[in-house]
């Protein structure tokens, strides 16, 4: 087996350590993670809840937009974009990591549903 020369970890252990199933495709997964680290930071340190948040502001690397534009969501009833994972993020648990989507339910989709979501990639703007 395949060892690497700094440290002797095998390759197997390497996947092991740094693949980790994710429900759902992983992208979409990414920007509802930083939506919510987001809105973590700003409920903790300036009490922000989300009826106080009145838009998103959203700038991606194009392939992040390529790969999570006309991607399904999980436990969304077939939703699908990026717009819908910024949004969710905020009511999710981003201890939960790429796994976010999984506790969602159909209220905070209804409450997600809600914001509007400005964002950007690759210079143009767009407003959803």
């Amino acid at each position: 087996m395949f060892k690497g020369k700094s440290n002797g970890m095998t390759v197997s252990t390497l996947l092991k350590e740094q693949v980790k199933p994710v429900l759902g495709c992983t992208e979409p997964s990414a920007v509802g993670l930083a939506s919510a680290y987001a809105f973590k930071t700003l409920s903790e340190k300036k009490g922000i809840k989300p009826p106080q948040i009145d838009r998103i502001i959203l700038t991606v690397d194009r392939n992040v937009y390529k790969n999570s534009f006309a991607v399904g969501l999980p436990r969304t009833g077939s939703k699908i974009g990026i717009d819908i994972a910024a949004t969710l993020g905020i009511f999710c648990n981003p201890q939960s990591g790429l796994n976010l989507f999984s506790t969602i339910s159909k209220n905070d989709f209804k409450k997600a549903e809600r914001y509007r979501l400005y964002y950007s990639h690759s210079g143009s703007r767009q407003e959803k």
